[in-house]
Parts: C-alpha cells; sequence; structure tokens
C-alpha cells in the first residue's frame, strides 16, 4: 500500500482516500490509486470517492490536475466526490480543482468533524449544485 495515501474501499462502495502528505510522491500514489478504481468501473456506474485531507493540508494543485488529467477522466462514468478538510483554504484549492477537472455539481466540501455527514451525501442519490 502506498506510504503517502491510505486507501479503503468502505463496505458502502465509497473509495475513501486519506492524504497523509502533500508530496510529489502522494500525487504519485493517488494516480496509481486513481487509475486501478477507474479500471475497476463499468461504463454507466457512479464513483463514489471520499478524499480526506485533514493531515495532508492544501495539495499543489497545479502538479495534481496534470497527473489526473494524464491518468484519464472517464467519460462514460459518473464521480461523485465529498472532500474533508478542517482548512478554508484547502477546500477553495480543491473546489478549483474540481471545476477545472470537470467534475461540477457532483462534489461537496465538509469540515473536519464531518466525515459521517460526507458519506451521507455521497451516498443521496441527488447530486448537490456546488
Amino acid at each position: 500500500m502506498p506510504a503517502h495515501i491510505e486507501y479503503h474501499l468502505l463496505e458502502s462502495g465509497i473509495h475513501k482516500y486519506t492524504w497523509l502528505d502533500n508530496s510529489r510522491d502522494a500525487i504519485e500514489d493517488c494516480v496509481t490509486l486513481y487509475k486501478k478504481m477507474n479500471a475497476s468501473a463499468s461504463s454507466g456506474d457512479t464513483v463514489f470517492i471520499l478524499i480526506d485531507l485533514r493531515q495532508s493540508g492544501a495539495l499543489p494543485i497545479h502538479l495534481l490536475t496534470q497527473r489526473v488529467r494524464e491518468s484519464g477522466i472517464r467519460d462514460d462514468v459518473t464521480y461523485r466526490t465529498a472532500y474533508i478538510s478542517d482548512e478554508q483554504i484547502v477546500q477553495i484549492l480543491m473546489k478549483n480543482f474540481a471545476v477545472i477537472n470537470r467534475v461540477g455539481g457532483n462534489r461537496a466540501f465538509f469540515g473536519s468533524r464531518e466525515e459521517d455527514k460526507a458519506i451521507e451525501w455521497l451516498l443521496n442519490a441527488h447530486p448537490s449544485s456546488d
């Protein structure tokens, strides 16, 4: 398992990524895990992702955007992503990342004590307009 990100597939089907740091190696670990997640998704699937940034803080958005684009965003899969962070600046940066990478209203942002709320939102069938 990568040393910079903890990955768990929760019983609910949510892919949980806990970023342990914000290094270049963490981004490469994320891309590796992201490719595996994408490969296991079928056309028409909704992929539920929980990204926990409480330990890592802000990520290098430019590099992350570049690497995610290179690894491929599937047009035949819907991504529903919840971000958890206790820093407002991290939420702003991740909103910009989400817009750049075309994930539209299928994303939401939660504070550090709102993991249960984030999971509930992920499993709700109606995407947010955030």
